[in-house]
């Protein structure tokens, strides 16, 4: 997943040993993103944020959050991927990676269709779509 060469990548350039306890990266389901936020949650030395790398886990986060009295974000930042009704409703609303879904989307059908068709010799290919940070209220600077 890039999210997590990204946040690996991030540590080691600040030259910070990289927390692997904090990746959570096995699924991206409601009941993971429940389950393993609780036990974020329930750690001795909680972490000050959490990004919900996809809106079926965001929803889960936020059942945790609500579950464990846990406030966003006096208690834990939070970024959500993607505009979802639910990051855009949530109070704040919720600080998102945006990408170009439909157009990763698009892509990606474009591809297979073409190896379908009898392309398959073409040589891999890296694509690069755009990102933004959408910046919402669900974001405080790390406490000193």
């Amino acid at each position: 997943m890039n999210g997590v060469r990204g946040f690996v990548e991030a540590f080691q350039r600040s030259g910070l040993p990289v927390p692997q306890d904090l990746i959570r990266s096995q699924s991206l389901s409601v009941d993971f993103g429940f389950r393993e936020a609780t036990a974020l949650f329930q750690m001795k030395e909680r972490p000050t944020a959490i990004i919900a790398a996809g809106n079926r886990i965001l929803v889960g986060v936020l059942r945790a959050i609500q579950q464990q009295g846990v406030s966003v974000p006096g208690d834990i930042s939070l970024i959500g991927c993607d505009r979802s009704d639910v990051a855009l409703l949530y109070p704040g609303p919720i600080t998102l990676i945006d990408r170009a879904v439909e157009e990763i989307g698009r892509t990606a059908a474009q591809l297979l269709l073409e190896r379908l068709g009898g392309q398959r010799e073409r040589p891999a290919q890296r694509i690069a779509f755009p990102t933004h940070l959408i910046l919402g209220g669900s974001c405080l600077p790390v406490p000193k």
